[in-house]
């Protein structure tokens, strides 16, 4: 038994030592077989299969096919049919609100932009005939039973005419709405801690925000809809005594925003490109800058014009370099004409308005154009170009409206007098601004002056200070619309 045990044990030993024959050919023969049989199955199906279609259209026209003969489709094109039926309304209200509103925006046709009708101005018509359409006086709103020289600075239309902004004495600045009968509406008064020194309406898309500078308080943005300011300029360093801004402009995209304080221009970047400071400063031209002025052709230039009787020329696309000219007296207002080819400066105590021809301006310069204008203050007079760079617009201490015929004039730098003039004030007119659109014109009237002396005694009547109008002085501290309609 032990025998057959061991004699089993030792078979199964040698078997297991012995290799497993395998058959290579064989197996690479069925391999081989395999892929030309996939190979043939793959060409066959590719020769029997449609030709795809050529164009967008032949596709979108067989993929419509295949989804109305299956039964989703059928189903669909049914209920599209049904739903087609309704009324439109009917429609939209089985949605939720949002859907209701994004399918009604999809639905409206685009509707073209409405273009405005340009009106031209007879400006012959400033003669002793005109007479102003509407009128505020601040002195009236204010409920003041006794009458006070609370006299108006400026008056600006908004790029788009729906506003204007005005500024006045008594540290306040005001927004007015035109109507549909075109009347002025205060819409909004913003007071101020101090003299409000200048403002700005921003160009571009956002039309109703404007800018101001404060003597105590640093540039804030306003917008028309709001009693509060939407930002403030963190850019102007709070010095002690605080540096304040005597000028602002925006550049002709709004995207930037220009100030002068003494000796310096600030600009400040609202929305900076990569790598760019949102806030630069540029050497301006020596004293206190008091008005800027963008070439129209050439948003990167900029001209800045000072107290001191000089006038610089800068490029914000390289702020270290710049040119300067003299002036004959302080600058108080620069403007271009529409065309770029003629620069007007303004300036306070002076008579005159003088035209330069841009293409020749160097240090020694001498105007081509002198226009007379009475200007006996210190105290800014504006004035407008028209936009057909015909008529120069300008207001006077003397109380005149005063239109310049710009063609009619010669280049010889001698001096010409008004074309027409209106007597608009008994007090000085010194803002003036053209509607954008419309053949309408807002003036600002008043001055300061100086108060009589103060008398004391020993009655209490006597020793109360004598009021301006106790004086004869012209008071006017109004804001007048004039009609220019041909």
């Amino acid at each position: 038994m032990s025998q057959e045990f061991e004699h089993t044990s030792t078979a199964h030993e040698s078997s297991a030592k012995e290799p497993i024959g395998i058959d290579v050919e064989t197996l690479l023969n069925e391999m081989i077989a395999e892929v030309v049989f996939k190979y043939e199955k793959m060409k066959s199906s590719q020769m029997t299969r449609k030709p795809k279609p050529d164009s967008r259209a032949e596709r979108n026209r067989l993929r419509k096919e295949r989804r109305q003969a299956s039964g989703l489709g059928q189903f669909l094109t049914a209920f599209a049919a049904t739903e087609m039926e309704r009324p439109k309304s009917h429609r939209l209200e089985q949605l939720p609100k949002e859907s209701r509103d994004k399918n009604a925006e999809d639905d409206e046709e685009p509707v073209p932009a409405k273009r405005i009708k340009l009106a031209e101005c007879d400006f012959s018509k400033v003669n002793g005939d005109l007479t102003p359409i509407a009128c505020y006086d601040v002195t009236a709103y204010l409920g003041r039973t006794k009458k006070e020289n609370l006299y108006m600075k400026s008056c600006m239309w908004s790029p788009d005419g729906r506003y204007l902004l005005t500024t006045s004495q008594d540290n306040c600045a005001r927004v007015f709405e035109l109507d549909e009968e075109n009347k002025l509406v205060l819409k909004r008064k913003y007071r101020f801690g101090g003299p409000v020194l200048c403002t700005a309406w921003k160009t571009g898309r956002k039309s109703e925000i404007f800018a101001t500078s404060c003597k105590y308080v640093p540039v804030q943005l306003w917008s028309v809809d709001k009693d509060e300011s939407v930002d403030t300029i963190k850019g102007v360093e709070l010095t002690v005594p605080y540096d304040p801004v005597y000028s602002l402009a925006f550049s002709t995209d709004g995207d930037c925003l220009f100030m002068g304080t003494k000796g310096k221009i600030k600009m400040h970047y609202f929305a900076p490109q990569k790598g760019q400071p949102k806030d630069l400063t540029m050497k301006g031209p020596s004293g206190l800058v008091s008005c800027f002025a963008v070439h129209p052709g050439d948003p990167s230039t900029i001209v800045a014009g000072s107290y001191n009787k000089e006038v610089r020329i800068m490029s914000t696309t390289n702020p270290e370099h710049g040119s300067n000219f003299d002036t004959e007296f302080p600058a108080t207002h620069l403007a271009f004409s529409h065309s770029g080819k003629y620069l007007f400066v303004g300036g306070r105590s002076t008579n005159e308005i003088h035209r330069f021809d841009w293409s020749k301006l160097h240090a020694k310069i001498e105007p081509t154009m002198r226009l007379e204008r009475p200007m006996n203050t210190q105290q800014k007079i504006n004035f407008q170009i028209e936009r057909n760079d015909r008529y120069l617009l300008s207001g006077s201490t003397a109380g005149e409206i005063l239109i310049y015929d710009l063609e009619d004039k010669e280049n010889d730098g001698g001096l010409h007098r008004p074309s027409y003039r209106c007597k608009a004030s008994e007090s000085a007119v010194c803002g003036l601004s053209l509607h954008p659109t419309k053949a309408l014109l807002a003036t600002a009237h008043g001055q300061w002056v100086v108060p009589r002396t103060v008398y004391f005694s020993d009655t209490e009547e006597e020793s109360e200070p004598r009021r301006y109008d106790e004086g004869g002085f012209p008071f006017d501290n109004n804001v007048k619309l004039w009609d220019l309609t041909q």
